[in-house]
């Protein structure tokens, strides 16, 4: 699979928040909105706003700060719209009109609100996401919500671009529901062994059906692993259905779990392997959810030059019976079996004391991906 297709879908969802987000700016609006008075200023802008929130869904942001050094309006934080806020903040800052962020605080409100909608729409009509309520109903909630803000308004008196949205979204609906209808499969999917409690660190486990595979001679079933070097593909087929999983969360903007993907030495034995796995940690987006594991026995200096130069996230595994050997200190990230950390407690804590990335199993529970749809977010 090309790591494009989640860039595609990614793109899809910033398209499709930032068309929400342009007919709802007919549908609620304020009292003579002095900074967006032309559709392309209001388009333009909303492209921005919409991709700077999309790409730091789950960054760390100070937001709230942000917030009291720019807005007056401290009150406005109980509708939850941070992220938006700091985005349109952002943009502001971008066009060099910072200074300008106080003047149009009530627009910088609106279009922040509006966004937040768009948004929250697209999720609650995700084919992951189990909804009582029609379109409609949805949609009008939240218009009833943010109507509670003095200064804002509903201007679509005729209700055409109600209607106008209710239609874009079925669109969507469909669309989305026929995108993962077709990367769905039950005969080829990754288990995913969650590693540490109360945190985001998963183990990625491909598992494949072939109806009457089990009636093939086993001799002629290994001779054809090996030598079409079957065990490769399937490490990159699982790496794939990572990134179908990933786009799943993205639907339902529960994004932030990482996903490790076990590699045996003999795949960076060719070049093709290296090459297909370095596009995915070319990828800015997917580079922040997927590591590549490898067990210390199969760990060289070859493979940490391959990882360097390819910039592909690496962490080394150690079990209970392995030993750190001195030129094994050189690694920058450890994941450690919970017996490992029991045995070698010191170890661990001198190489904590030189900074480097560790990762200590703590818990073992296997899940699949609408487990991980389900699940409640690690905060």
């Amino acid at each position: 699979m090309d790591t494009d297709i989640f860039d595609k879908y990614l793109n899809y969802k910033i398209k499709t928040i930032c068309d929400y987000s342009i007919i709802l700016s007919n549908i609620i609006g304020i009292d003579k909105n002095n900074f967006w008075h032309k559709k392309k200023d209001i388009e333009e802008s909303v492209k921005w706003i919409v991709k700077d929130y999309m790409y730091n869904l789950d960054s760390n942001r100070n937001t709230e700060n942000t917030i009291r050094l720019f807005i007056d309006d401290i009150s406005i934080l109980k509708y939850d719209i941070d992220n938006e806020l700091v985005s349109t903040i952002n943009y502001f800052i971008n066009i060099n009109r910072a200074f300008e962020i106080k003047k149009y605080e009530k627009e910088i409100i609106l279009i922040a609100s509006i966004i937040y909608i768009a948004n929250e729409l697209d999720i609650a009509t995700s084919p992951y996401k189990n909804n009582k309520n029609n379109y409609r109903t949805i949609l009008n909630n939240y218009l009833a919500k943010f109507n509670k803000i003095p200064y804002f308004m509903l201007i679509d008196d005729s209700k055409k671009n109600t209607n106008l949205i209710l239609e874009k979204i079925k669109e969507n609906v469909k669309k989305e529901r026929k995108i993962f209808n077709y990367l769905n499969s039950k005969t080829s999917f990754n288990k995913y062994i969650k590693i540490v409690k109360n945190d985001k660190y998963y183990l990625s486990q491909y598992n494949y059906s072939v109806q009457g595979l089990n009636k093939v001679d086993s001799k002629a079933n290994d001779y054809v692993y090996e030598n079409e070097k079957i065990a490769d593909k399937l490490i990159l087929i699982s790496k794939d259905v990572i990134i179908i999983t990933l786009m799943k969360l993205l639907s339902i903007r529960k994004l932030g779990k990482v996903f490790f993907l076990p590699i045996k030495n003999s795949f960076f034995e060719d070049e093709s392997n290296i090459n297909n796995l370095s596009e995915t940690f070319k990828d800015n987006y997917l580079s922040k959810y997927i590591r590549v594991l490898i067990e210390c026995k199969d760990y060289n200096k070859n493979i940490k030059n391959i990882v360097i130069k390819n910039n592909i996230d690496t962490f080394v595994y150690f079990d209970t019976n392995d030993n750190l050997v001195d030129n094994m200190k050189s690694i920058d990230k450890y994941l450690f079996s919970k017996d490992y950390a029991k045995k070698h407690f010191e170890t661990i804590k001198t190489l904590i004391a030189n900074n480097k990335e560790i990762i200590i199993e703590n818990y073992c529970t296997i899940q699949f991906d609408y487990d991980l749809l389900e699940e409640e977010d690690i905060v």
